[in-house]
């Protein structure tokens, strides 16, 4: 996997139950072999969905204000996507994760882009994504 071989990989926790939902989610440092997937940021919410999250950051603000909030330990006001989706399984609510398995690349850095071009001339890129 990318996120593997990336020299300056985070880990965070990606746990999955038997029907796909997302049980935990972002607790840095987790081990690699206790990781069942990689958040990669992409969202869909429902209509209902949007009205649950700004009940939970409507709570969140009130509740927390500048003081550390879920697991990133930021403010609720530069928290991370992952801290409001362990607030939402934490709020009883599901959150179905959709796996798939053709790879990634994940670009944060200039350097990040670089190793992917290095990758691209190489061919060594195949070992990340599955080419159609």
């Amino acid at each position: 996997m990318l996120w593997r071989k990336r020299h300056d990989f985070d880990t965070e926790s990606l746990s999955l139950d038997k029907d796909g939902n997302i049980i935990e989610l972002g607790l840095v440092g987790s081990k690699l072999e206790d990781i069942d997937a990689r958040y990669i940021g992409l969202l869909k919410f429902s209509k209902s969905g949007l009205k649950q999250i700004e009940t939970i950051m409507e709570e969140a603000y009130r509740n927390f204000g500048d003081r550390p909030w879920q697991q990133s330990g930021k403010p609720v006001r530069k928290a991370y996507m992952t801290d409001l989706l362990q607030a939402v399984i934490e709020s009883g609510k599901k959150v179905k994760a959709e796996c798939f398995h053709n790879g990634w690349l994940e670009f944060d850095t200039n350097e990040d882009y670089e190793k992917a071009c290095r990758w691209m001339e190489d061919g060594s890129i195949r070992k990340f994504i599955q080419f159609f």
